[in-house]
Formats: structure tokens, sequence, C-alpha cells
């Protein structure tokens, strides 16, 4: 396992990869890498651009603030496409697309696709949105016969995901077909405003579903709704208002969780938070 390098003052062409001297493109790196090697992204702004992945590898940021990739309001689509293939993206910004025909992360499965996995660790989503009615934000396993899928996502950021135009049934999150899945969010922040998406979570009974230690702030006025055939598993999670109806679960809430100033995109608590202790370790 290798540890290859770019930056904005890389160069695909004249670059080695290294920190010294790395290149500039995901795409790059990907393909002049190997399976389980990590692509370290500097901090910076980055086009960001479509690609899909065949073989293993972990993408890591300088730090979600400061590694940042910009779609420039486009539809673009990060994929795996293969068998067996797990990515773990960690530590950045993925910001500014709209999806159209296709999902901004998701999983190319058709019939009898297995362990193709996620994990995003540390991820702020700002400003994702999709236009399609038949389209969401994540897509996994949409083509059925899936089997054996991990989707986490662990102290993500969700910031203003939403829709354009008035699709009718455009979902946050589609795993709504396969067998033996699992599907997590773990100390997460839903920040929902204006515009936002019809259905969030688009699940089957067959998924093990888990939302735990998260928060879900909506200010859109348009409830957020699980259109799940299973029961989540949906414990010490704060969600203050607009919701269908909330799952059932362990030591939930229901107060403002008093995130300091979330329209300036300051999500951390005030001091007088009611989410403050209420968590539990995982």
């Amino acid at each position: 396992m290798a540890s290859y390098y770019i930056a904005t003052t890389g160069n695909d062409s004249t670059g080695a990869g290294t920190l010294v001297s790395p290149w500039l493109t995901i795409s790059k790196a990907f393909n002049s890498s190997t399976a389980n090697d990590t692509i370290n992204v500097a901090a910076g702004t980055y086009t960001w651009v479509s690609q899909t992945f065949t073989s293993n590898r972990t993408i890591q940021g300088a730090g979600n603030t400061t590694t940042i990739f910009t779609g420039a309001d486009a539809a673009i689509a990060w994929n795996i496409n293969t068998n067996g293939v797990s990515m773990t993206i960690n530590d950045m910004t993925f910001k500014n697309s709209i999806t159209t025909s296709s999902y901004v992360f998701w999983n190319n499965t058709g019939v009898g696709s297995t362990n193709m996995n996620w994990t995003f660790n540390r991820i702020i989503f700002k400003d994702l949105a999709t236009s399609s009615s038949s389209r969401a934000i994540f897509g996994f396993s949409e083509s059925g016969g899936a089997t054996d899928m991990d989707i986490m996502f662990n102290t993500c950021l969700f910031d203003n995901m939403y829709l354009v135009g008035s699709p009718s049934a455009c979902e946050f999150l589609n795993l709504s077909q396969g067998t033996g899945q699992v599907l997590s969010f773990t100390n997460c922040t839903f920040y929902v405003t204006g515009g936002t998406i019809v259905t969030w979570w688009v699940v089957v009974a067959t998924v093990t579903f888990t939302v735990k230690n998260c928060i879900f702030y909506n200010t859109s006025g348009t409830n957020i709704t699980l259109n799940s055939s299973g029961t989540p598993t949906f414990s010490y999670n704060c969600t203050y208002t607009n919701w269908t109806s909330v799952p059932s679960g362990t030591a939930n809430i229901t107060s403002d969780p008093l995130l300091v100033s979330p329209t300036t995109g300051n999500f951390n608590l005030r001091p007088t938070s009611p989410c403050i202790d209420t968590g539990v370790l995982v």
C-alpha cells in the first residue's frame, strides 16, 4: 500500500505524485495508483468532476473545511461499478452539485453486484441537489440484486440538501433493493433549509439501518419523511421540528439543539445545548 499526493499546485503531466511533486487531479491519482493505496489531497479548492472507482482507495483530505471539491452546480457523480470495491473518504468538503440523471455518490450496481462499500468520515456535504423524480443525491443498489453493501457516514455534516424545480418523488438517499446491507449515520448533523428533499430515506427491511447521536435541524417548513419498509435503530438523536413521523427509539429528544450559528456555517453547540452529554460513545 502506497501513498500519493495531489494539490492545487500539482501537475498531472510533470508531477510524480509525491509530497514535493504532486499531481493535480483525483483521476490522475486513481489511474496511477493501485488497490488499497491512499490518495492524499492537500488543502485547497478543487474542481469537482465525475469519477468511477474500480478498486479500493482511501482518499484523505487535509481537513473538512480546507480541502474542498466544488462542482459549480454541474451534475457530478462519484460511483463504484465493480464488485468488492470499498472507498473510504476522509476530511473534506463536497459542495455545489445538482444531479439530473444520475446520483452524486452511488453504486452502479446491476443485478448480482456485491460488496460495494462506502465510508465517509468527517465530510461536509453542502448545497447538493437533485432535479429528477427518479434520482436521489445518494443512491445505492437502486437497480436490484445487490448484496452485502456497507454505507457508513461518521461525523458528517449535511448542509442544505435540496431539490430544484418540482420533481414529485426526489430523495436524499435511496437504498431500496438488495439484501444483507448496512446503512448507518453516526454523530452526524443535518441542517435542512428551504426547498428540501421530498423524501429523506428510502430503505428496505432487509437493510440494517442505524441512526445514532445525530442532530436534525429543520427550518424548511417541509417535513422530513422516512419511507422505509423496515424500522431503523434510531437512538440518542435530536429531531428539531418538521417531521412526518419521528421513528421511535431510545433517548431521542425534540428540543432546539441550540447550534451556535448554522446560517453562517457554525454548527457547534452552545454551552446550554440540550444535546451536550446526551449521546453515547460509539
